[in-house]
């Protein structure tokens, strides 16, 4: 949950509505950020340490009519684009996370896009992955 945390406050100062995932998420924002972990893998590296490796999405959602006619070319897949490598960047900022455990490796898996919902909106998830060690009788540790 740490690491989701942090992504969350990351995505946050880049203005955005950035959210942990939850029951309802709400507010109408030109640039919304939800974060969420569907998967962790854990593998036992040596007597007292998992390796684990935590996947992390980020469905980012815009507006469309909030494309900028120049530098997007009014273009919506364009202006989420522009985002998605807005997330990147600021996920792989040189800066410690300052996180306890810390992580030791942060993948950008890719990510995917949808059409634009009734509201309005196109979205993509950002597909990550954040591997770590803990002491398996201490996770916390």
């Amino acid at each position: 949950m740490n690491i989701q945390k942090a992504l969350v406050a990351r995505l946050a100062a880049l203005r955005w509505n950035s959210q942990l995932h939850g029951h309802e998420n709400s507010g109408d924002a030109p640039v919304k950020a939800i974060t969420f972990a569907p998967t962790e893998d854990k593998r036992i590296e040596t007597t007292d340490q998992y390796q684990a490796t935590l996947s992390v999405f980020v469905e980012i959602t815009v507006r469309v009519q909030d494309a900028h006619p120049t530098t997007d070319s009014g273009n919506a897949y364009e202006y989420l684009d522009r985002m998605v490598t807005l997330a990147e960047k600021t996920i792989h900022s040189p800066d410690e996370w300052g996180l306890t455990p810390s992580f030791s490796d942060a993948a950008i898996a890719g990510h995917d896009t949808a059409d634009p919902n009734e509201r309005g909106e196109v979205q993509a998830l950002l597909r990550l992955q954040f591997k770590y060690r803990h002491d398996y009788q201490d996770p916390e540790a």
